[in-house]
């Protein structure tokens, strides 16, 4: 497997939690808008990344937004999020789904 996500799929694209276990450590990935509210923002002080969240994220993202936890991925979080209102996000749609249409047409 390239990409660690690829474990998930086709699965996640059909349910809002799938949850598998790689290298002897529970993986949830969440794609239900509520419950990606509510791991990211309501209840974000009750999840933490594991440890191997880093070691796998760190090289690629440095000291960036996936690869942190606590109040250094809070304060990230809220720079970023003028980045995401409507209007910035409606500029990108065109954009975002032809890479979703071609990831799509690669799962076969």
């Amino acid at each position: 497997m390239k990409n660690p996500l690829e474990g998930f799929a086709p699965l996640a694209y059909q349910r809002p939690i799938v949850s598998v276990k790689t290298l002897g450590v529970q993986v949830h990935s969440i794609t239900d808008p509520q419950g990606i509210q509510a791991v990211l923002g309501t209840y974000a002080d009750h999840f933490t990344k594991a440890p191997i969240d880093a070691r796998i994220l760190a090289p690629a993202t440095k000291q960036g937004l996936l690869s942190v936890h606590a109040e250094q991925w809070r304060k990230q979080r809220k720079a970023m999020a003028p980045i995401f209102k409507h209007r910035h996000m409606a500029a990108l749609a065109p954009s975002i789904t032809e890479v979703i249409h071609e990831f799509k047409s690669r799962l076969g």
